[in-house]
């Protein structure tokens, strides 16, 4: 018997598989009704994922009008090979250009200013991540070719943020919505399930919400957002997205989305 002891201390010592976890650390957001605006991150790590939602009013729709930059660099140029989803939603006679963009920060760390720059109204939402797939390239790992899908509407109905049918249990589900009621101001309640991380009421007419989920297990997550007032005025409108983002330190059978705009 005591040669099976050195086997068994063996084992007690080899490496366990942890399962992938990210991790939110901070976040910022700010609104500007006539041109460019701006949040600082503080702090912000090396090779952690930088998950914004811009919304830029815009006479026109193309992935081009995304001029989205930070002071560090963490954010390539131009910013729209990082764009992951995008929808184009009819709003107030022009439209609301809603983007869902992932970056990878790489070797840069510290303070870090996040600026929507178009000349219109910008609302910007940012959020810190650990944990997501680092490939050593600034665009971020999604789950497949169903990574990110969104959908828009101008009924009272809750607003859905897309389906998505994971593939790996660790996946970070990433959702965000866009709503304006005008002229009545905004509420919104995230989905079951999905924890708040950057809610902001812009100019009060109008609010954004992004919300993560990390079930743990493969399906399908067809989040919806609880939108008030539940009657609008003529120009009442929203919009969401949801995108499946990898875990763990390889990109190995993960898919790097690009820009894919939905809209009129």
């Amino acid at each position: 018997m005591l040669r099976w002891i050195p086997l068994f201390i063996l084992l007690l010592f080899l490496p366990q598989r942890a399962s992938a976890q990210a991790t939110f650390i901070q976040p910022c957001h700010n609104y500007n009704g006539s041109g460019a605006t701006s949040c600082t991150l503080t702090g912000m790590g090396a090779h952690h994922f930088i998950i914004t939602t811009a919304v830029t009013y815009a006479t026109s729709c193309s992935t081009s009008n995304t001029l989205y930059s930070d002071s560090l660099g963490a954010v390539p140029s131009p910013a729209t090979t990082n764009v992951v989803w995008q929808q184009c939603l009819t709003w107030s006679g022009n439209f609301i250009q809603f983007s869902l963009i992932c970056t990878n920060t790489l070797s840069n760390s510290g303070t870090d200013t996040f600026t929507l720059s178009a000349s219109t109204i910008n609302w910007i939402s940012v959020a810190e991540y650990s944990g997501l797939t680092d490939n050593g390239v600034s665009v971020c790992a999604t789950d497949g070719s169903n990574g990110a899908n969104g959908t828009q509407g101008s009924s009272t109905s809750p607003a859905s943020a897309g389906s998505i049918t994971t593939t790996a249990a660790a996946d970070l589900l990433i959702a965000a919505t866009w709503f304006s009621p005008y002229p009545s101001a905004a509420t919104i309640t995230a989905p079951t399930s999905y924890t708040s991380r950057v809610y902001f009421p812009g100019s009060g007419t109008d609010a954004t919400m992004t919300a993560d989920y990390q079930p743990g297990a493969t399906g399908t997550y067809s989040p919806t957002f609880v939108l008030s007032p539940p009657t609008w005025g003529s120009q009442g409108g929203w919009t969401g997205m949801q995108a499946a983002f990898t875990t763990g330190s390889s990109s190995s059978g993960q898919t790097q989305i690009g820009a894919t705009l939905v809209g009129p």
